[in-house]
């Protein structure tokens, strides 16, 4: 895409800006640097102050007041001479570059394309289409819008914030944004502030009245880090009165709100009394309100916050306006609140006439307290309105309410902030920035912004829909429910959350719940009848797998039985054996003893045959032999043997 270098041309200019001040820490010196390319580079030698701003707002996308550039040029003194209104360059080495500057621009001008070429990939990833190329200028543009700080009601901003959330990890990546985001408030410094003599330092009275949202992000109601972000401002604007105080006794600026907006706490305060006491729902998308009915019981406990509430305001200085003239005659032709401005503003921004109405409204005491004039630079301005809500600033931003070159009748907290920082001249590089600076916090605010207010538009619907019959108190509850979980803090956006939440802004009707409700509650009966189902089938299994069990239980019993059985006969046998056995040894054991005892008779008996008939030698050799087989047959004779042997019991 080659629009893409044309059209992000102005943030690396913006990023070359940040860069060069950071080393010299002198805007005209910057400027002077920018001027001394553009003379050298297009040969230059003879120039109007109208010809060099026009070429350097051209060639780097600036819109840098004449006046200041008309003070940068009278900086380089001899070597730039002024003649009739003609400038002339004396001597040309004064202003002879290397190029280093056109290069560095390039090379962070391709670093862009870089990131741009990512965040459309992502986008496409994210959407699971390819973007045309008219699409891809869209997000080209609502990066860039998002970079300078310009409205983020642009198409794909979501994307852009979730991008940038999505990368916060990768620090190179958030350096070269947060380069270019302090770029943009030394760029804005510059567009509305002419004279630049007098930074570091602030020298006149300002009033600065802010809206109810405003006053709940430094109560907390809103989180913690919008209430970092009021503190930040608020920091800068006690560090000027500090100042002034010191030295001429007085405060130079003045935080006030209207007696409509103090209507408006008191009527939300009082919407918290219904809610405590069940006579009300909250509505999911105001943060503030689930700060205040947080750990509140009663409405007396209510009441109670609201008191403390306007303490804090009290004891800071935070007071209500006694202006009473707003509709005098002598304001009357300072009245923005015209019916057909109503009408076309309405028809541009698409915000509804009622709400372009309300809206306009502290716009238009604005504009009476400042007579209509908006083109003296934010420091002469003397009134502003500081807005928590986008579509006040939306309209303030307007063509028709603010025309170029003039300051918006209402800005944000990061607006102001940048603002005074960039008057009390804080520069950069000493790692104490207030949180507006910090890119990832801005994509973390747009990215709640806009979750917020798709529940809102969401709740609303609801609560159409219930009113007319059309949803059940318990579809009520339950829509409520998810709502509110769907409801974001800037703090509450995380990494892992991004595709819910890009899903849930994307889904800006309460309509793709409902039917997502009715899915899943038809999901749900089919699944319990399946489950049933699977109940019963359990059931039956269980049943089968019982008996199943009891049939092998009675197989292994008559298993037990029959090896018992067989064991008892197995018993029996061995025993059986065993008799046998010592029957036999018995038997062989008798028939030994049988056999001594007719051997001990013949030796006997031939002995006494020997003696007294043949010769008594052999009879005693015989009788001695005799001997030994008795004492043999005494000690080993077995007498219950012998008398079996010759019993005829088995």
């Amino acid at each position: 895409m080659a629009d893409i270098k044309e059209e992000s041309k102005c943030l690396a200019s913006l990023a070359v800006f940040r860069e060069l001040y950071n080393n010299n820490r002198d805007i005209y010196a910057v400027i002077g640097e920018f001027l001394k390319e553009i003379i050298s580079t297009n040969g230059k030698h003879q120039f109007s102050l109208t010809e060099i701003t026009r070429l350097l707002n051209d060639t780097y996308d600036f819109t840098i007041p004449e006046a200041v550039i008309g003070t940068s040029l009278n900086r380089f003194g001899k070597s730039l001479t002024k003649n009739q209104g003609i400038y002339t360059v004396r001597d040309t080495e004064t202003f002879k570059v290397t190029g280093r500057l056109t290069g560095n621009h390039i090379k962070i001008q391709n670093n862009n394309e870089t990131i741009i070429n990512d965040l459309i990939s992502f986008i496409e990833s994210e959407k699971n289409t390819e973007l045309s190329d008219d699409e891809k200028e869209k997000v080209v543009h609502s990066f860039c819008s998002f970079m300078i700080d310009e409205s983020t009601n642009q198409p794909y901003s979501e994307f852009v914030s979730s991008f940038i959330v999505k990368e916060k990890k990768d620090a190179g990546f958030i350096e070269r944004l947060n380069t270019i985001k302090e770029g943009v408030v030394l760029y804005t410094g510059l567009k509305y502030n002419s004279n630049l003599n007098e930074l570091g330092s602030w020298m006149t009275e300002l009033t600065v009245f802010v809206e109810t949202e405003i006053l709940f992000h430094f109560a907390g109601y809103n989180g913690e880090l919008y209430q970092t972000l009021f503190n930040d401002f608020f920091d800068l604007v006690k560090e000027i009165n500090s100042k002034n105080q010191k030295k001429n006794g007085k405060k130079l600026i003045h935080i006030k709100y209207f007696a409509e907006v103090k209507e408006e706490i008191e009527r939300f305060f009082k919407k918290a009394e219904y809610i405590v006491s069940g006579r009300d729902k909250a509505n999911p998308s105001k943060t503030a309100m689930t700060s205040i009915i947080d750990g509140c019981t009663s409405p007396a406990e209510i009441i109670e916050k609201k008191t403390r509430f306007y303490e804090l305001l009290k004891s800071n200085g935070i007071l209500e306006d006694d202006f009473a003239y707003y509709y005098s005659d002598h304001n009357h032709k300072y009245n923005l609140e015209d019916q057909e401005l109503i009408k076309a503003i309405s028809e541009r921004t698409g915000i509804e006439i009622e709400d372009v109405y309300s809206h306009l409204k502290y716009l238009n005491f604005i504009n009476i307290h400042r007579k209509g004039i908006s083109n003296r630079g934010f420091e002469n301005i003397g009134y502003i309105l500081l807005s928590g809500t986008s579509n006040t600033v939306l309209i303030a931003w307007d063509d028709a309410i603010k025309p170029e070159g003039n300051v918006p009748l209402a800005s944000t907290l990061n607006f102001i902030t940048n603002k005074l920082w960039f008057r009390l001249n804080k520069g950069f590089g000493q790692g104490t920035y207030p949180k507006s600076f910090d890119i990832v916090t801005k994509a973390q605010i747009v990215l709640s912004t806009q979750v917020n207010n798709s529940v809102a538009v969401k709740f609303d619907e609801l609560q159409i829909k219930f009113k007319n019959g059309l949803l059940s108190e318990e579809q009520a509850i339950s829509s409520i429910a998810e709502l509110r979980r769907q409801a974001k803090r800037p703090e509450d956006i995380k990494e892992d959350e991004l595709q819910e939440i890009l899903r849930s802004i994307d889904e800006n009707s309460i309509e793709t719940y409902l039917k997502e409700q009715e899915l899943f509650k038809n999901k749900a009966a089919k699944q319990e009848q399946e489950n049933e189902r699977l109940k019963k089938t359990l059931q039956q299994l269980e049943e089968e797998k019982r008996a199943k069990e009891a049939e092998l239980l009675d197989e292994i019993r008559r298993k037990e039985q029959e090896n018992q059985e067989k064991e008892r006969k197995i018993q029996e046998y061995r025993l059986a054996e065993l008799k046998i056995e010592r029957k036999k040894r018995i038997r062989q054991k008798r028939v030994k003893q049988a056999r001594l005892i007719f051997l001990l008779i013949g030796c006997a008996s031939i002995g006494v045959v020997l003696y007294y008939y043949y010769n008594w030698v052999l009879g005693i050799i015989t009788g001695t032999i005799a001997g030994f087989l008795t004492i043999s047959a005494f000690f080993g004779f077995d007498y219950k043997a012998l008398k079996k042997l010759f019993s005829n019991d088995e």
